[in-house]
């Protein structure tokens, strides 16, 4: 369930690109959970057309799923509804935008990055409009030739990498509620009703919506023959050959293959597709840990890392695998000795570094068993949880100092402490101790626990545990984020408010440049430079700040 946080910060993100009106019936989906489409008019007072064009906006954008709920076997009469959820996950996923196009540029070049771009801009395309939209940038023939089949090259690489994949259902059907939640006979308050479909009811039925609309893999990613060059639908030589050899058998089969195809090619021409966000974070994942074994334990043991996540990530069913496939150390020497950074590496290295990993203290990989030289497998949860843990002690070390830091390790290894015991083993002063335990508790960080000896809770006669939820305070902290993150927003649309005017002749200066008049007479003053330079200073950070944020809820809410 998002945070309070979470829901604010996806309404702020669907105000600021697409306006107030989709906005608001986002905050309304968000806030008040699903709704159909009569009952968000009421809610929102928009005009049909006005919230028609709103909802096609936010499921355009795949900011809102759209099902349809059967009506109820105890009641037939009723009409079958649709109903809309927001999907806040995907909301916030919006911020990772830049990253993605950086990341598909250095991966597969600029015309994925192009096509990539295209997609993100429009939400969800079909081939034919990515190759329009390419084509539009120049009237010479032969430029649009090749730029056509430049982007289906470029097409077909995001989706063979599963960067893209097909958009789902557009109105799955859910099945009316199972007869076994309530006994025979028995009538439910209506008041408890509303209050369990709050709770737990709405809950599912959006995750199973969002189940239900997905494609299979095999068709999510099946490419059309449009892009792998069979868009003619003539028959190969091979079936040519064992076609009747009847003229007018063949005949007819040539026309009803011919027909068939001409049918496959307009189903395909109707087919969009979209940005695949759980390969993002998939990949983004496994950079992540990679990065993190090779700071820990050093770059041979980084690069054993990333080549066992490469070649099992076809394996994983979820973003959020527990563990990845088993990799032979010698599987492992062949694929690093192929490349260039690798090439030097002996295989003695590579098992003595999966060793390392191996043993008890560190544990980021398990031995599964000897073949191969051993066979290793990366145990990504404990990878990730480390990850957490260390960003949780960065966070305390920066807002309640070093010794707050300390204080939170300890709790964190030794799990319940006394305070006496604490300040003994952190080496801080029991005054001292106990205004940073105090602090910390203040901030969510640490929790206190009572053991009392005797029925009357007597403090004397009661023992007063300190200990480290480590789910609970990153939850805390994940929340705290989404905050952060919302006022990081919130001051760069200040900054450009308040230099609206100064953005709007550079603008123009721009524009003057690009249609040839270099003599302008649009120029900028000393004071203005001087306030432009200092703008994209204050910008530049805080769209730094941004990306690294984003970069710490990635981890904490999708690893």
């Amino acid at each position: 369930m998002p945070s309070k946080h979470a829901k604010k910060l996806a309404c702020e993100i669907v105000v600021d690109q697409f306006g107030e009106q989709v906005g608001k019936v986002c905050q309304t989906l968000v806030f008040k959970g699903q709704h159909s489409l009569p009952d968000l008019g009421r809610v929102t007072e928009l005009t049909p057309p006005q919230l028609r064009n709103c909802v096609l906006v936010l499921s355009q954008h795949n900011c809102v799923q759209a099902y349809r709920v059967e009506p109820d076997a105890e009641n037939p009469r009723t009409r079958p509804q649709v109903l809309y959820v927001a999907l806040v996950s995907r909301i916030l996923q919006r911020l990772r935008f830049p990253r993605m196009l950086l990341h598909v540029k250095e991966e597969l070049g600029p015309d994925a990055e192009a096509v990539l771009e295209g997609l993100i801009e429009h939400g969800r395309l079909s081939v034919g409009q990515l190759v329009e939209r390419a084509s539009a940038r120049t009237e010479d023939e032969a430029e649009r030739s090749a730029q056509s089949e430049g982007v289906k090259e470029a097409f077909k690489q995001l989706v063979q990498a599963r960067y893209v994949e097909k958009a789902p259902q557009a109105e799955p059907v859910l099945p009316p509620a199972s007869e076994g939640d309530t006994k025979k006979g028995t009538r439910i308050n209506a008041r408890a009703r509303a209050a369990a479909a709050k709770a737990s009811v709405v809950e599912s039925e959006e995750a199973r919506a969002v189940r239900l609309s997905a494609v299979s893999d095999f068709d999510r990613f099946r490419l059309p023959s449009s892009v792998l060059g069979l868009e003619n639908g003539a028959p190969t030589a091979a079936e040519t050959k064992a076609l009747s050899r009847t003229k007018r058998k063949r005949e007819a089969e040539l026309a009803e293959q011919a027909a068939q195809a001409a049918k496959q090619k307009a189903d395909e021409e109707e087919l969009v597709w979209r940005v695949n966000y759980d390969e993002f974070t998939r990949r983004f994942r496994h950079e992540a840990m990679s990065e993190f074994v090779e700071e820990r334990m050093g770059p041979t043991a980084g690069a054993a890392v990333r080549t066992m996540l490469t070649e099992t990530r076809g394996q994983e069913q979820s973003v959020a695998e527990k563990a990845s496939g088993p990799v032979s150390v010698e599987a492992i020497h062949t694929i690093l000795r192929s490349s260039p950074a690798g090439s030097a590496l002996p295989k003695s290295s590579i098992r003595t570094a999966l060793e390392q990993l191996a043993e008890e203290g560190s544990a980021m990989v398990t031995k599964e068993n000897e073949l191969g030289g051993g066979t290793y497998a990366v145990d990504m949860a404990h990878v990730v949880a480390e990850m957490r843990e260390r960003e949780l002690e960065s966070v305390v070390r920066n807002r309640f100092g070093q010794g707050a830091c300390r204080i939170f390790r300890l709790l964190r290894m030794k799990r319940m402490l006394e305070q006496k015991q604490i300040g003994e083993m952190a080496m801080i002063p029991i005054k001292d101790t106990r205004q940073l335990l105090y602090t910390l508790l203040k901030g969510h960080y640490v929790s206190l626990q009572e053991l009392a000896k005797t029925a009357d809770h007597v403090a004397s006669r009661t023992f007063y545990l300190w200990r480290v939820n480590i789910p609970q305070v990153s939850e805390h902290a994940l929340d705290e984020m989404y905050h952060g993150a919302s006022n990081l927003r919130n001051r760069l649309q200040h900054e450009l408010a308040q230099e609206k005017e100064l953005l709007s002749i550079c603008d123009d200066m721009a524009a003057g440049n690009a249609a040839g008049e270099h003599g302008s007479h649009v120029t900028l003053t000393s004071a203005q430079r001087e306030r432009l330079e200092q703008f994209r200073q204050v910008a530049a950070v805080l769209e730094s700040s941004l990306l690294a944020l984003e970069k710490m809820i990635m981890l904490f809410s999708d690893f």
